[in-house]
């Protein structure tokens, strides 16, 4: 018996089929699935013999039978499987779980506890040169490609896929990637903070614009900057402390390529500015809530004196 549980769903799925292996047929495969799936029908078909097999199969998926809420079910279950049957396979797959719960107890004791989490920048990339192994990607626009994407591996994958299309025989460059790809407003929101780093308003600006143009909301992206300039203020501290980049990296939940520029973009202010920049962030949200100040206006205020602050 196993249980998968975390946040990456294409983790999750392919172990699933990795565990069921050879069972495909529909006699020894039962599927159950939700938050109302009936325990009593899980322990009988659990108990029915596999159908011209050596094995059968049970998926369970989302059922919400380790956390608080089906208390009876689980304590139901979790009696059943003390006499579980060497024929099956039952597999749970779940986001969450607590491991309070007395069928996550009985599980890790019984069978195997498998955490499917997202993985790292190093084990996404091993995933896609499996999948794609030619043409490789090379590691400067992978970097790029990865830090523009949000931390689904269905998502980059499909995005990887339209960017091979788009690219053909060409190499992938970074234009391909803006062109082809749907990036996250996070990512966007990302560059727009390093133009502004960068002292480049021209850039930063033209970013912001096109935002707009999409639609974005100006709440949305001016508590997006700050939490960037939050993130670069944090990441300092933390290099003030000795921390390695390993370190930081792992505290802050980000690649370590990533980690390295925003290193780089903190080495270019003071604390005192960084500071003052939150604040101004802070300011400006207040007006812009009381009405004192057009959303739009503002933030592109707030751009250009971040720019001269920096």
């Amino acid at each position: 018996m196993y249980l998968l549980y975390g946040n990456e769903t294409w983790i999750k799925n392919k172990r699933v089929e990795e565990l069921k292996g050879t069972t495909t047929e529909q006699m020894n495969l039962s599927m159950f699935e939700g938050k109302n799936c009936d325990v009593s029908a899980i322990i009988d078909t659990g108990e029915t013999l596999p159908f011209f097999s050596d094995t059968k199969c049970i998926i369970v998926k989302d059922s919400g039978l380790f956390a608080a809420g089906r208390k009876e079910q689980t304590d139901k279950l979790s009696s059943w499987l003390d006499n579980f049957p060497e024929y099956l396979v039952l597999i749970f797959s779940e986001t969450n779980v607590d491991k309070r719960n007395k069928l996550y107890k009985k599980i890790n004791k019984l069978g195997k506890v498998e955490s499917c989490d997202y993985p790292n920048d190093i084990e996404v990339r091993k995933i896609i040169n499996q999948l794609y192994p030619n043409p490789k990607i090379e590691t400067s626009m992978f970097e790029y490609f990865y830090h523009r994407m949000p931390q689904d591996i269905n998502y980059i994958l499909n995005e990887y896929k339209k960017l091979l299309s788009y690219c053909g025989d060409n190499p992938i460059t970074i234009e391909a990637i803006e062109m082809a790809c749907s990036i996250s407003i996070e990512k966007r929101v990302f560059d727009l903070t390093r133009a502004m780093s960068r002292k480049d308003s021209q850039e930063a600006l033209s970013i912001y614009y096109n935002l707009i143009e999409l639609k974005e909301s100006p709440i949305g992206i001016l508590v997006l900057i700050a939490r960037e300039y939050r993130l670069i203020l944090q990441i300092k501290y933390l290099s003030r402390s000795n921390a390695t980049i390993n370190q930081i990296a792992k505290e802050v939940g980000l690649p370590l390529f990533v980690v390295k520029e925003i290193i780089s973009i903190g080495k270019q202010f003071k604390f005192s500015q960084l500071l003052e920049i939150i604040n101004l962030c802070r300011e400006v949200d207040k007006d812009i809530k009381t009405g004192k100040m057009d959303a739009v206006q503002s933030i592109e205020t707030l751009i250009v004196r971040c720019i001269h602050l920096c």
